[in-house]
């Protein structure tokens, strides 16, 4: 308690009263301490209970604290009353992460369910589904002593979770038992096993569809995780029919989530407080509260109440907590760097990077993750210190622990705590990797280790490459995994390599045996001349031996060949985070000894990670500016060596050196209309006329001893909006303005007792002016009176200001690698990531990023909001010192201490293109008929047109703004002249696709309409649903023909037409795919396929050929002619959502939920390439029309862009070199001493 830590009345008498010298003063002496003894009894926190809970969710026994949601929980209690009564037994509960999902329905559903008359007697069980869902579910009922048992009972049937529920109920002598799954995702995100995710949801589901049952089901799930129950039929259903929305809370029942449960403790919240709570968490009129506030509001309320004065949370306390955005953070820091040394630290790291399950994309965001003890020890030896770590952190209640396992106490701290997500940005694509290892080692020792589940190839050589420089990270068994699975590659290696040296060696012995007969045969000749036809044949035989021995021999090289371009690809992939140039010169080296899968693959993945566009040498001096040019076509860069030129920003190419004066270069910046270049020097600022190149002007200062002989030269300079004044850090000591055309001081900025600044930036409106330099402190101006309107500390040298281009943040950096991020309108902290190396430069991107330019030869991409890290850029192996965006925003340009300018791509990364935009998950991407324009539909509920080539958003199309507008299919006509959508409702909605204007909306289906197709002559349109139904709609008359399928399906996948538009296909969730006559509507016959439930129905532009995608991930083809099964297309690792034939049919194109899209050759079966860079499910793949290109829809928001033709690729790869490969590489790679 903090009151044990203020001094007493004694304390204060014998150690401060001397020090004040108040001996001789007694009045003044007794009214001190008798203020002392005042503040200590009103300030000191009164003891008693908590009334909030931080980041902990609200349980039964919480309920009374339970506050803000009471109508919602009342209707929640109605939905399964009535549910009940009319057959249902099923709920989802679904909302954003922090919308209080688990909060609900522990302290509010079930409570309120006990206090029902008609359900006060139900069982009621609660569970998470972690890694292993099925055992799990065991111990819910039974514990964990007796739960092997039931799992093989759930594991061998469906109805397992039934009866045990029927007769758990039946021995309690209870009507119904209510099973709730909580935090449902974690089936997605933990579990790895397939086959014990399906045995799970077939156990629950067939619990609670059982007619009659006793079972009723409540699932709590966020919603970014709702398009993965579309693997499970029954489940897809469900959730699809029965669902509750979790939205935010308004903001009366946020005040009553405040202001009760202090109320029911008996403390006091001082006036205001509540106030300003609701406006930090976005709920004070007119607005609504931010998603995912409730776990910030309740950790910063826990906070507050810590820092309490007496009875009475004080806005002073909620403050110095940190706030709604801040008080995590600040715990978390305070507890990391406070309360652990430094050993503890590195074991803290590794824990929280243990308990996150990474996001899949961008859209699904990082999650929690429950970790046994086991696993979070490295060493033996850490294994007490281990424990003390996880100790410290579950007392501050970041963690939770139960029985050696941890996870966090709430998604929240990985959101909202910088340094965590700093670590998990670092190197994303390792710990992918390591999180997969660690995965595989789980299961290889639950398998009694079983030899083939060990690592090989380029997995174990990626794996190794990883492990080399994070053995400290690794623990005890996946150390061991990793040594035999290295065991088992050096012994198949040798056993490979004696049976290649065998087969060489009988090739030659061949060859050797073959020649020494030949001249046997011709000695014989010479002395049997009689035996002429006996001879022949031996030459013949010799002939067709030496052949033979050829043959051996060529497939010797070939075999060789392969091996060598698999190795190269291998090592190209391994490389891909090291040096991504030097991954795609792997690559092609590849290429160049055999056209193998491996090599195609290999640089299908390195040309999206290649932003380096061009390395030009500027002067051995360094570079300290970089500009580019407001129209994006020129760049200037300034040497410490004077030099400034002007560079083709397109081609690289030196357009122009102009003269500048004899002093140390330090900074170059354009004028706002282009026609004015000026370059600050060590004392002097250079204005130049950018057409002529001549001198304008030179604006000097004099002397540059500043605050006590402080030398430290001009620093940054910037130009006002309007063109007409000029800005210059240090200039005699102070920020001057300049006004340009009289090159005369207006107005010089300078705060009393300061250093010289180094560094200035004019807000985009001119209105402010920002400063900061060598004592760590950033002050605003009023930019016309000169008049200081705020400070802010940063601490360390800044180097760099940066206002955001609509002015509302404020950026810098400093020499000691502090980043912070201000909003200017309240001067409060937007966000501050963790200290990185050095920083030297900052700018402030067009698309709202802003990059720095780093002491560690990098350059970082951040996002200001989050302060996460999008993008890093490596290279070159020298301080980079300047950066600047172009002004369309794609490009960023970095100077550095060697001299050189690097250009670099700042997009994300893509193969010819990526198209961000959408805020949810890409359902489907098609092009139109012509190929200049792609649609895609995404559940963010618009339709997007862009332009094929260029990427540009053409036009975006809303569907509506609730959850069920989400829109997951979309077509062009044949003419191009319509778009029609699906949404998740079962409505269809065709627009103009030119104007976006609605053309037709149909109320077509019951649930999602997953599906569209236009009929080759554009008259009709057929829709597929979940609902079970298919339907074809005349779009001339509105009339509907409805498919009868027989036996009914559950659900309708996928529907197309014909090239003819005589017959429609249709796929469900059974094993054949229907062929229907489109006229009539009549059932013709079935393809029988030997897979599962078929998801995607495709037909070859000649109608000869029909191809679907299945749920297993194998892809059935059959001739249409003979109804005839031809052959199975096999190598994805999850289900099939998408296929799409050429249009020449020669190749087939499938996406899939293995994160990857494949493009087959349907006549030989081979797979020609595996597309990679879709950092989550794979939804829709499209052709284009000459077919040499693809587009995908991705669970990340984007469409992606591929060329198809190799010889395109090996194109577009060299055009991004910049180099070779270097002597080092060759021997390394190539094992050769000089490259070739």
């Amino acid at each position: 308690e903090q009151n044990d830590r203020l001094p007493d009345v004694t304390t204060i008498s014998a150690r401060f009263l001397p020090v004040l010298m108040l001996e001789d003063q007694p009045e003044v002496a007794d009214r001190l301490l008798e203020l002392a003894s005042a503040v200590r009894r009103e300030d000191a926190p009164a003891s008693g209970l908590s009334p909030y809970k931080g980041l902990f969710y609200f349980d039964e026994s919480d309920s009374d604290l339970f506050f803000g949601r009471e109508k919602l929980t009342v209707s929640l209690v109605e939905r399964l009353l009535f549910g009940l009564e009319a057959g249902h037994r099923f709920l989802t509960v679904i909302g954003a992460s922090g919308s209080g999902k688990s909060s609900l329905v522990r302290a509010g559903l079930i409570p309120a369910l006990r206090w029902r008359q008609e359900s006060s007697g139900w069982l009621v069980y609660v569970m998470t589904p972690t890694a292993h869902p099925l055992e799990a579910l065991a111990e819910a009922f039974h514990g964990q002593s007796q739960a092997q048992s039931a799992v093989k009972e759930f594991a061998g049937i469906a109805q397992g979770l039934q009866k045990t529920l029927d007769r758990l109920a039946k021995k309690a002598g209870a009507e119904h038992t209510l099973l709730v799954i909580d935090q449902f995702e974690e089936l997605f995100t933990l579990c790895r096993n397939e086959d014990e995710q399906h045995a799970f949801v077939e156990n629950v589901m067939t619990a609670a569809l059982q007619r009659d049952g006793r079972t009723i089901v409540v699932i709590a799930m966020r919603a970014d995780f709702y398009a993965y129950c579309a693997q499970f039929d029954q489940l897809r259903q469900a959730v699809s029919s029965h669902q509750e929305y979790i939205g935010p809370m308004s903001m009366d029942d946020l005040r009553r989530a405040i202001e009760e449960p202090a109320r029911r403790g008996h403390w006091e919240i001082e006036p205001g407080l509540v106030e300003v709570l609701l406006h930090d968490v976005g709920a004070d009129v007119g607005r609504t509260p931010e998603p995912g506030a409730l776990p910030l509001l309740s950790h910063a309320l826990l906070e507050t109440w810590h820092r309490r004065r007496g009875h009475t949370m004080t806005l002073s306390g909620y403050i110095a907590s940190g706030g709604v955005r801040g008080a995590i953070a600040e715990t978390a820091e305070t507890v990391f760097y406070d309360k652990l040394d430094q050993r503890q630290r590195g074991i803290a790291r590794q824990i929280f990077l243990r308990l996150t399950e990474l996001g899949g994309d961008s859209l699904t965001a990082d999650t929690r993750r429950r970790v046994g003890l086991d696993e979070l020890v490295s060493r033996q030896e850490d294994r007490d210190v281990v424990r003390e770590v996880l100790s410290t952190l579950a007392d501050a209640r970041l963690i939770t622990t139960d029985q050696d396992v941890a996870e966090v106490a709430h998604e929240a701290l990985i959101r909202e705590w910088p340094t965590l997500r700093n670590w998990l940005e670092e190197n994303r694509e390792g710990l992918r990797l390591h999180r997969h290892l660690t995965v595989t080692a789980q299961e290889w020792d639950a398998s009694q280790r079983d030899h083939s589940m060990l690592y090989r190839g380029a997995r174990l050589a990626q794996a190794l490459e990883w492990a080399a420089e994070h053995a400290n990270e690794l623990n005890l068994l996946e150390r061991s995994f990793l040594d035999e699975s290295k065991s088992l590659m050096e012994k198949e290696s040798a056993e490979h390599e004696a049976q290649r040296q065998r087969e060489l060696e009988s090739a030659q012995k061949l060859a050797e045996t073959e020649k020494a007969r030949a001249e046997e045969q011709s000695l014989s000749n010479k002395r049997l001349r009689q035996r002429a036809v006996f001879l022949t044949a031996a030459f013949i035989l010799a002939g067709i031996l030496a052949l033979v021995s050829g043959i051996f021999w060529q497939r010797t090289i070939l075999s060789n060949k392969l091996a060598t371009s698999r190795e190269l690809s291998a090592a190209a992939v391994n490389n891909l985070e090291v040096d991504p140039e030097r991954s795609a010169l792997l690559a092609l080296k590849a290429l160049d000894v055999y056209d193998t899968l491996e090599a195609r693959n290999a640089l299908h993945q390195s040309i999206p990670e290649m932003h380096l566009l061009k390395n030009i040498f500027v002067s051995s001096g360094g570079v300290p500016g970089v500009a580019y040019s407001p129209d994006g076509r020129m760049i200037a860069t300034m040497s410490l060596h004077q030099d400034v030129k002007l560079w083709d920003a397109d081609t690289g190419e030196l357009l122009h050196t102009l003269v500048g004066v004899d002093d140390f270069g330090a900074c170059v910046v354009f004028s706002p209309d282009g026609s004015i270049l000026a370059g600050a020097y060590s004392t002097q600022v250079v204005l130049w006329d950018v057409p002529s190149g001549e001198i304008i002007t030179i604006l000097s200062g004099g002397s540059q001893e500043g605050v006590a002989g402080y030398n430290v030269g001009v620093g940054q300079i910037s130009f006002s909006p309007d063109g007409k004044y000029i800005a210059t850090a240090n200039m005699d000591g102070a920020s001057t303005i300049w006004d340009i055309g009289t090159s005369s001081k207006v107005l010089s900025l300078m705060a009393a007792e300061t250093l010289p600044p180094k560094a200035i930036d004019y807000s985009p409106d001119g209105k402010l002016i920002a400063n900061g330099g060598d004592e760590g402190t950033v002050r605003v101006w009023d930019a016309k009176r000169g008049t200081e309107l705020f400070s802010r500390e940063l601490g360390g040298i800044i180097h760099a200001l940066s206002f955001s281009m609509d002015g509302k943040y404020l950026a810098a950096a400093s020499e000691d690698g502090g980043i912070k991020v201000w909003d200017t309108g309240t001067g409060e902290i937007v966000s501050s990531p963790p200290r990185q190396s050095g920083m030297y430069d900052i700018d402030f991107l067009a698309d709202g990023r802003y990059a720095t330019a780093s002491q560690d030869g990098t350059t970082r991409i951040w996002d200001p909001l989050t302060g996460q890290q999008v993008l890093l850029l490596a290279g070159p192996n020298s301080t980079v010192i300047s950066v600047d965006g172009s002004p369309d925003g794609k490009r960023i340009i970095t100077g550095a201490y060697d001299g050189s300018l690097r250009i670099w791509d700042a997009t994300p990364g893509g193969e010819l293109m990526t198209i961000p935009g959408h805020t949810g998950i890409v359902w489907k991407v098609v092009y139109s008929p012509d190929g200049n324009r792609l649609a895609s539909a995404s559940v963010d509920g618009t339709v997007k047109v862009w332009d094929a080539s260029s990427g540009a958003l053409l036009l975006s199309i809303s569907g509506g703004e609730d959850v069920a507008d989400g829109l997951i299919s979309v077509a062009f006509s044949p003419d191009g002249k319509l778009i029609a959508a699906g949404n998740m409702a079962g409505r269809i909605i065709i627009w103009d696709s030119q104007s976006g204007e609605i053309v037709n909306s149909l109320n077509a289906h019951k649930s999602m309409a997953v599906e569209l197709a236009f009929s080759p002559d554009g008259k009709r349109l057929a829709s597929a649903s979940w609902d079970g139904t298919a339907k074809i709609w005349d779009l001339t008359n509105q009339d509907t023909l409805t498919l009868n399928v027989h036996p009914p399906a559950t659900t309708i996948t996928s529907i197309t037409f014909s090239p003819d538009g005589k017959r429609v296909y249709t796929g469900a969730d059974e094993k054949f795919v229907t062929e229907w006559d489109s006229v009539t509507g009549q059932e013709i016959r079935y393809f029988f396929s030997d897979g599962i439930e078929i998801y995607s129905v495709a037909i070859s532009p000649d109608g000869s050929l029909l191809a679907a995608g299945h749920q297993d991930g194998n892809i059935q083809l059959w001739d249409v002619n003979t109804g005839n099964k031809i052959r199975v297309l096999t190598g994805h690792a999850g289900l099939v959502l998408r296929i799409a034939f050429s249009k020449d049919g020669t190749h087939l194109a499938s996406a899939s939920f293995d994160r990857l899209a494949k493009v087959w050759n349907v006549n030989t079966d081979e797979e020609l390439t595996s597309l990679y860079g879709n950092a989550s499910n794979v939804f829709g793949v499209a052709f284009s029309p000459d077919g040499n290109q693809l587009a995908t829809a991705g669970a990340d928001g984007t469409i992606r862009k591929y060329t198809l033709r190799i010889d395109d690729l090996v194109v577009l790869a060299k055009s991004r070199l910049t180099r070779s490969l270097t002597e080092e590489e060759c021997r390394k790679f190539l094992y050769m001493d000089a490259c070739p």
